[in-house]
């Protein structure tokens, strides 16, 4: 299951205006989409993997997101 997720995931994502509060230059302007690589840890990839399994194993047909606190920290990038 691990397979699924690399070390370094693409990350599509659109901002409606820059979030980072870094000084880092990573804000993209209103409505633009765009990708940025972003590193997954070992803990993050099974995580990941957990809720891909619970989604097959059940059959759900979801569509699994991550949003929130962590995803900006990636995005930024902040340590968290």
């Amino acid at each position: 299951m691990l397979s699924r997720f690399a070390s370094t995931t693409l990350l599509d994502h659109q901002e409606a205006t820059p979030s980072c509060t870094d000084g880092s230059n990573n804000s993209t302007a209103a409505g633009v989409a765009t990708r940025r690589r972003i590193n997954i840890t070992p803990d993050e990839q099974r995580v990941f993997a957990l809720f891909l399994a619970v989604n097959e194993y059940y059959k759900l047909g979801c569509t699994i997101r991550v949003a929130g606190g962590w995803v900006r920290n990636k995005v930024c990038p902040i340590s968290s």
